[in-house]
């Protein structure tokens, strides 16, 4: 508030009047000018930020749905397989026994075929393979051959196991191979005419019990 004084004849009078007001009549009242208004920030840059931020935003949220609905679990990068239908007909064509593994539900069938190799010599192979605990590997192989090159070729280029350091128990009727080159262990006999081998990435006792449990279908 502002005090104005006006003087008369014989007389003064005084009037409050609020700041920001003048006297209506000139009378040499002081003029305060009120608060300016507060002006709202429209800046073009500011609002070009926000709205690549909202619209990133939204991208963000659509790909995050996309993910979730289209998201699968991976499978599982062994195809297990049933070994009996390929060896029944198999043992139609073979006249040799043909061999399964009677192993526990935590072996996979992975492999099963009755097909000649590049050095069977044009002989049917029967070679079923299997994935066990731990993802280790166990096969067997049966051929009517025999050769040095086609036993070479089944254990991987195996050596005897004498010979890599890496001794096998007692087999009587079966040799024991190591292969140098990533250590596959194999035993490989021979009756009847027939060369079987039993191949994998097992130690020895394992590879003897794979073995053992091999019974024709």
């Amino acid at each position: 508030m502002i005090l104005l004084c006006r003087r008369g004849w014989g007389t003064m009078e005084c009037v409050s009047q609020p700041v920001g007001t003048a006297d209506a009549e000139g009378s040499g009242g002081v003029v305060s000018p009120g608060p300016e208004p507060t002006r709202a920030d429209h800046s073009p840059l500011k609002k070009t930020v926000r709205d690549i931020a909202l619209s990133m935003g939204v991208i963000a949220g659509i790909i995050f749905l996309v993910l979730i609905v289209t998201w699968r679990p991976q499978p599982d990068p062994v195809r297990a397989l049933d070994p009996v239908p390929a060896a029944q007909t198999a043992q139609i064509a073979a006249d040799f026994p043909i061999l399964l593994p009677r192993l526990g539900p935590e072996w996979r069938a992975t492999s099963a075929r009755f097909e000649a190799t590049e050095e069977s010599d044009q002989l049917p192979v029967w070679f079923n393979g299997w994935v066990g605990p731990d993802d280790q590997y166990a096969a067997v192989i049966e051929s009517p051959n025999d050769t040095e090159s086609f036993i070479e070729e089944q254990t991987i280029g195996g050596l005897p196991a004498g010979e890599m350091d890496d001794p096998a128990p007692a087999t009587p009727g079966w040799e024991a191979y190591v292969s140098p080159s990533n250590g596959q262990r194999s035993l490989v006999g021979t009756e009847s005419g027939v060369t079987t081998i039993v191949t994998g990435t097992l130690d020895w006792p394992q590879l003897i019990a794979f073995r053992d449990s091999l019974r024709p279908v």
